[in-house]
């Protein structure tokens, strides 16, 4: 879809199906309703889970690609963290029905957040210009990349002619799929991208972020301290993200990486 109708559309869609999804589930009437509905939500926050760090590679600037980048997921963990201090704040309702309510309903609030914020959110320069629309994608990138240090905005032509003189070398190779597997070059990076999310994953983050509370009450924890504690260890992660991101331009990005996992062995 992305590639179909433009990465600010796709983000603009995805919002409203999260949207959607998000009010349904606060409003379901029964455990069938719920699972559908959330399934349905889950799909639109996939989708901007996948657009947005798309349209951040592109639109930023070389020197900031990495911090930009970065923002995605600093911004992912952090809406784990604002969850779960709205859940452990609804604990304390005396409302049974809106301690679970109220928690789904506060996920349309950044979807809803983001749909309004697309009508200022410029098309990706180089999404334009693989359709062509040249004017358009020079005008976006010159927006995006205006500095005040650069008043002949050098960099940014550079980056332009960049821009387009890889998209020509990418027309000039094979393309779709099967050319992902058949080109190696192609091969050998979808291989390490692969490689470096499976083996992220597999670190077990993710494991004990969806499992804490569980895990928590049964070592024994009780009352609301399965979530503060959960609060606190997503707290714990949202900075952590804050790091990388602040530092992945300088220190390079496989340093980044040994030194997170480094740490994490620890």
């Amino acid at each position: 879809m992305a590639d179909v109708i433009g990465r600010k559309y796709s983000l603009a869609i995805a919002a409203i199906v999260s949207i959607i999804g998000g009010a349904l589930s606060a409003g379901s009437v029964h455990i069938a309703m719920l699972v559908i509905v959330r399934t349905l939500q889950g799909a639109g926050l996939g989708a901007l889970a996948t657009i947005t760090p798309i349209y951040l590679a592109e639109s930023s600037t070389p020197a900031k690609r990495g911090m930009l980048t970065g923002l995605h997921g600093f911004f992912l963990v952090a809406g784990y963290n604002i969850s779960a201090w709205v859940g452990f704040g609804c604990f304390f309702s005396s409302n049974l029905t809106f301690g679970w309510r109220g928690p789904i309903a506060f996920t349309t609030l950044p979807a809803l957040i983001l749909l309004v914020g697309c009508i200022w959110v410029p098309e990706s320069p180089r999404w334009l210009l693989m359709k062509g629309r040249v004017d358009e994608a020079w005008a976006n990138l010159s927006r995006l990349h205006h500095d005040a240090a650069d008043p002949d905005e050098i960099g940014t032509h550079e980056e332009f002619y960049q821009m387009r003189k890889q998209i020509e070398l990418e027309r000039s190779n094979p393309s779709g799929y099967w050319a992902i597997l058949k080109t190696p070059s192609y091969r050998k990076r979808a291989f390490l991208a692969c490689f470096v999310q499976f083996a992220a994953n597999s670190s077990g983050g993710l494991v004990i972020n969806y499992y804490s509370v569980i895990i928590y009450t049964q070592l024994g924890l009780t009352g609301y301290m399965p979530l503060l504690l959960y609060s606190i260890y997503t707290l714990v992660g949202a900075l952590g993200n804050l790091g990388s991101l602040l530092t992945i331009d300088s220190t390079g990005r496989r340093f980044v990486s040994w030194d997170s996992c480094y740490s994490g062995r620890n």
